[in-house]
């Protein structure tokens, strides 16, 4: 479920130009995509098994509710 809805989430991302060069990004956006760069990372070497939305926050550093209203 986690895995479905981290793609959705860049693919909404990518749609609306929110990913742009990562050299004109702010530092703010530069830190926020290093974080979901690594959760992504995981999901991708661990699709195959269940991915609970604590490991995913806890790969960010941020906590579940911080992680599911980003």
């Amino acid at each position: 479920m986690v895995k479905g809805l981290l793609f959705e989430f860049f693919a909404i991302l990518i749609r609306e130009g929110c990913l742009t060069s990562y050299s004109t990004m702010d530092n703010y956006a530069r830190e926020s995509m290093d974080r979901f760069k690594d959760v992504f990372t995981y999901v991708n070497k661990n699709y195959h098994n269940r991915i609970m939305v604590k490991e995913a926050a806890d790969i960010a550093n941020m906590s579940e509710y911080r992680f599911r209203n980003f």
